[in-house]
């Protein structure tokens, strides 16, 4: 992954879109989602709160602040669709790419030849 970008950088600073990345590295892609969530106003037209933000790490809600330093690829919403596609085939059909926290071993499975 050459195009990667901070997400959540380690000073807190929040850059919202989507974004693929990898948790572990030589791990699945996983889809990332940062969005903000508009302070609701009260009855005199002030904010009740500053802005959230909503993480979704692997089709997961997460805690934004808790994943300081999170880093992803930028992509579109169709790219996430079809990463969250794949990664719900791979949990399903329990292949090598199932376990996002792993890394990849496509023969550690395989029976030894000699």
């Amino acid at each position: 992954m050459s195009g990667r970008t901070w997400i959540i950088s380690p000073t807190g600073e929040v850059f919202p879109g989507s974004y693929r990345g990898q948790m572990v590295r030589g791990g699945p892609l996983v889809a990332i989602v940062l969005a903000e969530v508009a302070p609701a106003v009260d009855q005199d037209g002030e904010p009740m709160w500053d802005w959230l933000y909503t993480l979704t790490l692997d089709g997961e809600a997460r805690d934004p602040w808790d994943t300081l330093g999170l880093m992803g690829e930028p992509c579109t919403e169709a790219e996430v669709a079809y990463i969250e596609a794949t990664r719900a085939h791979d949990r399903t059909h329990r292949t090598p790419m199932a376990n996002a926290r792993k890394k990849v071993d496509l023969f550690g499975d395989a029976p030894q030849l000699f």
